[in-house]
């Protein structure tokens, strides 16, 4: 068995075999004598060293394997290269190169804002002046250079160690690779710097950067403001979804579902679609405000696994609701009519009024208390105070009746998942109205005698002799939306003629 030992290079901790060890540090060692006459020989040792542990943890991966042997540090040594071949070579003045495959980074060294295109040059082979006066004439004729630049300057990974640097000329990363880069260097700065052009480049790069720190600054502060508003108003969102929720659940009538738009729930949905909508409303708000806690205070308050039960949770919910969803969509595929047509005495004048009395059955009477009540008295319809009311789904229309006679026809509409189902909510639509004298009184709705709502409607057309007046009361006119009934005051008389109704004249009670 051999001995094993642990080396710390390149910032990676590897166990290598006593005789790879041996191997290793003797080459070290040759490396850190070949360079140490160098002006800056520590940084090109640990790019060195850096490359080598990339080398010996890739043979690690790619044997699965966890100790490197003798064999594997000699097949690096011979990747890299040893100082005593390229020494002899530098004598003779007969040094050759190999290349590699280029890649694309931001070349940092030379930037005069992000480094874009003295990146491109190597990359592309072309002068870096070039590349730029083709960024300008592309920024001032269509202005696509500032969006293609700033797109590769946020896509392009800058070149901040030689490795990168190297890759970026495709110079293979070997011992000859980084000694050449490193003088490379070293000639660049020691020109660049005595230059007008490096003085020019250096203040235009300071004045970027300050800039650039503005910006950031102002980023920083916009960032965490909507964090804090994500909070405060996610924090608040869900206090009322919980309370909303809670009502549905216990706290409110239990005949609240039977209001629009509640009503549209099937009964035997309730339950779980009120679930279902909870978590699909409430789990992206809280990751929302977990997220922004994180970001804004810098703590992790969410594990890895949290996240993924509530994740999952997440997606049960929006599939419960979509599933609930098609059910009652569903409800409303076929849609079936049924009319009626009531005879009404024929008069010269009729008053279109309101009725706001309650139509009450005999299980709401008793519920309510109301079978002895006398006779006399009537319940009235809060129908402008409930927010839970039906939609307006009465309404009226005006014909001339062709044989001079008067009525009013009623069309039933309702929808349902079949035709059948549609028909049978349309014929439990139940639609008052009454007449007294030449006086009509409208319900301002329609009773439901099934407990969902199915889209049922009343269409109600009011078929009178051409010459008819009719005189409306301005509350029911509002109520049905009478949009044509421009001149409509306090009393107002309308005729009905060929073309429709029309406005003749408008009376209007004065008190001095």
């Amino acid at each position: 068995m051999k001995k094993t030992l642990a080396i710390n290079i390149g910032n990676s901790i590897i166990y290598l075999e006593e005789d790879a060890f041996e191997s290793l540090t003797t080459y070290l060692t040759g490396i850190k004598k070949h360079f140490y006459k160098s002006t800056d020989d520590l940084e090109i040792v640990t790019d060195i060293e850096n490359r080598i542990a990339e080398l010996l943890l890739e043979k690690l991966k790619t044997h699965q394997k966890q100790v490197i042997n003798y064999h594997d540090v000699q097949e690096v040594i011979a990747v890299m290269g040893n100082p005593a071949d390229f020494e002899e070579s530098e004598e003779d003045q007969n040094m050759t190169f190999q290349s590699a495959r280029k890649q694309l980074y931001r070349d940092v060294d030379k930037k005069i804002i992000g480094g874009v295109c003295a990146g491109l040059s190597p990359y592309l082979n072309v002068s870096v002046n070039i590349i730029r006066l083709l960024f300008l004439v592309f920024i001032f004729l269509w202005g696509f250079g500032i969006i293609f630049y700033l797109a590769l300057w946020l896509i392009v990974p800058p070149a901040k160690r030689r490795l990168d640097k190297m890759a970026m000329h495709g110079e293979v990363p070997d011992l000859q690779g980084f000694k050449k880069r490193f003088e490379e260097e070293m000639l660049f700065a020691k020109s660049f710097d005595k230059s007008f052009p490096a003085q020019l480049v250096s203040v235009i790069s300071d004045i970027f950067k300050f800039i650039g720190k503005i910006f950031s600054t102002l980023a920083q502060f916009f960032i965490k403001s909507i964090a804090f508003f994500v909070i405060l108003f996610g924090i608040g969102f869900m206090l009322i979804l919980i309370i909303t929720t809670a009502s549905f659940v216990g706290f409110l009538d239990e005949n609240t579902m039977l209001y629009f738009p509640l009503n549209i729930v099937n009964p035997e949905f309730h339950d779980g679609i009120l679930l279902a909508s909870f978590i699909t409303l409430f789990i992206p708000i809280l990751i929302l405000v977990l997220l922004s806690i994180r970001y804004l205070f810098n703590k992790q308050v969410i594990n890895r696994t949290l996240s993924y039960s509530l994740l999952v949770i997440w997606i049960a919910g929006v599939c419960s609701s979509a599933y609930y969803i098609a059910r009652i969509s569903s409800e409303f595929k076929e849609t079936a009519e049924i009319t009626e047509k009531v005879n009404l005495p024929v008069l010269k004048t009729y008053v279109l009024e309101l009725d706001k009395s309650k139509n009450l059955n005999r299980l709401d009477s008793l519920n309510y208390g109301l079978l002895n009540m006398p006779s006399k008295f009537i319940i009235i319809d809060d129908y402008d105070n409930n927010p839970y009311n039906y939609p307006r789904n009465v309404k009226l229309d005006f014909v001339a009746s062709a044989n001079n006679n008067a009525y009013l026809s009623k069309n039933f509409q309702s929808q349902g998942s079949n035709f059948k189902e549609a028909l049978d909510n349309a014929r439990a639509i139940d639609y008052k109205f009454h007449i007294s004298k030449d006086t009509i009184y409208l319900s301002p709705r329609l009773a439901l005698q099934s407990k969902n709502w199915r889209n049922q409607e009343v269409d109600l057309t009011l078929g009178l002799p051409i010459g008819t007046k009719i005189k409306f009361d301005r509350e029911l006119a509002e109520y049905l939306g009478f949009s044509y009934l421009i001149c409509l005051e306090d009393q107002s008389t309308y005729e009905i003629t060929e073309e429709g109704l029309v406005c003749t004249k408008t009376h209007t009670d004065r008190k001095d």
